[in-house]
């Protein structure tokens, strides 16, 4: 009898681990990295500055009333006898929570309440007396007060630097 043809047994050796490249699968942990970041607080941008001044100008002679926002009608209007005063400081265009006011000559905006003022920014209030035609603004409250009790017509306009 023929004998059947031995078979040839090969024992491997034992596979190593099967590696995973985990730059190219989509579930790949992200390892954290060694850089430091410093990470720093978002600090609000500081609050707008006034840009424009308010002048308030009076003649003892005529007991006349200016307001303005130009500096040189309050210089032309002194050499004609008028004494000048600031009332405050606001801004020469809209910002967020201001309101306008219209003057002898130009408009000044102002917060329309405290409220609306920047936190921890000091602000007065303005006032505007009217009587028989002539109109001016104070940031003085005895003042306001003052031409109250003459018959002045008093109303809180807004709030000023």
């Amino acid at each position: 009898m023929a004998s059947a043809p031995a078979q040839q047994v090969v024992i491997a050796a034992p596979a190593a681990p099967a590696t995973i490249d985990h730059s190219t699968t989509s579930k790949a942990k992200k390892q954290p990295t060694t850089s430091h970041v410093h990470h720093t607080a978002h600090k609000p941008p500081p609050p707008p500055q006034p840009d424009i001044s308010l002048y308030v100008l009076y003649n003892a002679k005529t007991e006349d009333h200016y307001t303005t926002t130009s500096s040189a009608t309050s210089t032309k209007m002194q050499s004609e006898g008028y004494a000048a005063s600031v009332a405050g400081e606001g801004f020469s265009s809209n910002i967020q929570g201001t309101v306008a006011v219209a003057l002898d000559s130009g408009t000044v905006y102002v917060y329309r309440s405290e409220a609306a003022a920047p936190t921890g920014e000091s602000v007065n209030a303005l006032y505007r007396l009217a009587l028989d035609g002539d109109v001016y603004f104070t940031s003085n409250w005895s003042k306001a007060e003052q031409a109250a009790t003459r018959g002045w017509s008093k109303q809180l306009v807004g709030y000023i630097y």
